[in-house]
């Protein structure tokens, strides 16, 4: 079984980081697991955010596979 972890973002602290990988390396022996991170939308201000979220929504979709 493979557990895709796909989130929003790419500039993760160094703890998130250090901590995402370690349960990574925790399941692999039981799961090909992965992380995929997708850039976040633009997002100036005053603008408003529900555009930004669904192009991070289609970006989402678009990294998932079959």
């Amino acid at each position: 079984m493979r557990l895709r972890v796909i989130a929003v973002g790419t500039r993760m602290p160094a703890w998130v980081r250090t901590t995402c990988e370690d349960y990574l390396a925790r399941l692999s022996g039981a799961l090909a697991a992965s992380l995929t991170e997708v850039a976040p939308a633009p997002r100036p201000a005053g603008s408003p955010v529900k555009p930004a979220i669904a192009l991070e929504g289609r970006r989402l979709l678009a990294a998932l596979q079959p």
